[in-house]
């Protein structure tokens, strides 16, 4: 096999349900840092690389219980070793990454099919729409159970996982800590196609001051309905002082351009910085 690429490997895998780990490689800059000898160019990234199956990988148990499912090792011998080289290709040099004659051994001692491919996968790899990963944090945050989020999860990726992948996804997705999760949930309440809007002001010790919020049926029931009592931002704030209240406020008239239409502002009687309003709205 030559001309081999990432793309074609990736491909040629995903459709037989096969997984190839590296074993050992050397770099290009380790190659390059011999006297004498033939540069590789930037192009590529290694010198060579021996590839093994997954299932031939051994590691070391990270537990002192009793397994209750099998484990991955099964001593597959299957892999082969690919080579960065310069060939002549349609009568031009050139450089690419074929696989070493009498490298390739094809045979597996395992089982392969969607079901175990799938497990290989890991929640980086996994992909989840914007939407997905903002109805994750509200399981999340609702504390919905491993195996209600592990079923969420399979008919979002269509395949099958496991709880351990599914602690692995909500760790990649929504992050360890609180701060961390309430900033992705907040990206994807925000994201280009839902319409919503989020401000998020931080101060140089990275502590939130500000959150303010405004739907996508927020904004249209202020342009088609405004004077009905409907709340057109929502914002959380460490406190009403006089900057505070200018951020939320241009913040409102920054995405509603036809607030210059307002004639009239209703207050309660916590809201302490009214001069704020005759400042953003003189005349009204």
């Amino acid at each position: 096999m030559t001309g081999l690429s990432s793309t074609t490997l990736l491909r040629t895998t995903a459709e037989h349900y096969l997984c190839f780990r590296v074993r050992c490689s050397e770099t290009r800059a380790k190659h390059n840092s011999r006297h004498g000898i033939t540069q590789l160019p930037p192009e590529m990234t290694n010198n060579f690389k021996r590839m093994w199956c997954t299932h031939g990988a051994s590691r070391e148990s990270r537990g002192e219980g009793r397994r209750d499912y099998d484990s991955q090792f099964t001593g597959c011998e299957a892999g082969f070793l690919v080579r960065s080289e310069r060939a002549v290709v349609d009568g031009q040099a050139k450089w690419q990454v074929s696989v070493a004659p009498g490298s390739e051994i094809s045979l597996h001692n395992h089982k392969t099919n969607k079901l175990i491919y799938d497990s290989y996968h890991g929640a980086k790899s996994m992909l989840l729409t914007p939407q997905a990963r903002q109805e994750l944090g509200l399981l999340t945050e609702m504390k919905a159970s491993t195996a209600d989020i592990t079923r969420y999860l399979s008919d979002k990726l269509d395949m099958v996982i496991t709880p351990q992948v599914t602690r692995n996804i909500v760790r990649q997705v929504l992050g360890k800590s609180s701060t961390e999760r309430s900033k992705v949930i907040l990206d994807s309440f925000a994201d280009e196609d839902s319409g919503n809007e989020v401000l998020l002001v931080q101060d140089q010790l990275d502590i939130t001051c500000i959150i303010a919020m405004q739907t996508s049926v927020q904004k249209t029931c202020f342009e088609h309905g405004g004077g009905r009592g409907i709340p057109v931002v929502d914002f959380l704030a460490l406190d009403q002082k006089v900057a505070t209240i200018e951020y939320i406020v241009e913040f409102f008239k920054r995405k509603d351009p036809t607030w210059r239409s307002v004639r009239t502002i209703i207050i309660d009687k916590d809201f302490v910085e009214w001069r704020v309003l005759e400042k953003s709205f003189p005349g009204r």
